[in-house]
């Protein structure tokens, strides 16, 4: 009896600490799933898997910023996407130069002098020609994300301020070939464009970029695809796109990298 006793007091003690343990991942799966989303700064979020003519729903809580696919053009989906992560990306064609956008007005509309801005993204390459993979940046400039075949590398250009110009920080990773993470930052405390790929900062020549000019307030539309409705147009796959109006930390942009704008790998997509 006492044996059987013995017996029945560990299994309830391992039972209540698997309990306690589950309810702690349980718990820690949804802090992760809600992070970024729910973060106040949230500007837009998008998860690049609906189909054809369809737009995307921005997935910040309480966003409306949901994307639309340009006029006449379709954008499919497909099931290629980063490693480890599962739902579908977007596929961009060369030849349709199709985009999505957001009008302006909305909270994609970041400018100031001392605004920070994090603009993040997955991408895969399908021709290695220089494009704009998002951003407000064509009559009316603000900020930009681009690919330069010329080097292989991304840049993340800011209009200054006073729209006399812009500063923009040069990524140094060869990011021609497979799946890669970038965010490009925006740090008006530490003066600096800084551009991150795969999760960290791509230190170089000119990144981290000095700059304190501010950003100017674009009245282009936010595009995700192209840079204006027919120039320099993405040609590949693109997944997971967030924009914050506040600096994401180095530790951030690592948790975004690693586990999803929404903690989830896509597992929300």
């Amino acid at each position: 009896m006492k044996k059987y006793l013995i017996a029945l007091v560990l299994f309830g003690f391992c039972f209540g600490f698997i309990q306690q343990q589950h309810i702690a991942v349980i718990a820690k799966k949804v802090e992760a799933g809600l992070g970024f989303l729910e973060d106040a700064n949230c500007a837009g979020a998008w998860y690049m898997n609906a189909d054809g003519s369809t737009g995307e729903t921005d997935r910040c809580v309480g966003g409306s910023e949901d994307l639309t696919v340009s006029t006449s053009d379709t954008i499919p989906t497909s099931a290629t996407v980063p490693s480890e992560y599962s739902g579908a990306s977007r596929d961009f064609e060369l030849s349709e130069a199709d985009y999505m956008y957001v009008a302006d007005g909305g909270t994609t509309d970041i400018s100031g002098a001392e605004q920070g801005l994090t603009v993040c993204a997955w991408f895969s390459l399908e021709s290695d020609i220089t494009a704009a993979l998002l951003g407000k940046w064509s009559s009316s400039s603000g900020y930009m994300i681009r690919y330069n075949s010329t080097n292989s590398v991304i840049e993340f250009f800011i209009q200054k301020l006073n729209d006399t110009g812009y500063g923009y920080a040069i990524s140094v990773t060869d990011v021609s070939s497979g799946w890669h993470h970038f965010c490009g930052v925006h740090d008006p405390v530490g003066n600096e464009i800084i551009v991150y790929i795969d999760g960290y900062e791509d230190t170089g020549d000119y990144n981290p970029l000095s700059f304190s000019d501010g950003i100017h307030a674009s009245s282009d539309q936010f595009r995700i695809g192209a840079y204006s409705s027919d120039a320099i147009p993405f040609d590949g796959l693109i997944d997971e796109v967030i924009i914050m109006s506040r600096v994401l930390e180095p530790s951030e942009v690592l948790d975004i990298f690693t586990n999803g704008m929404d903690g989830q790998k896509g597992g929300n997509d």
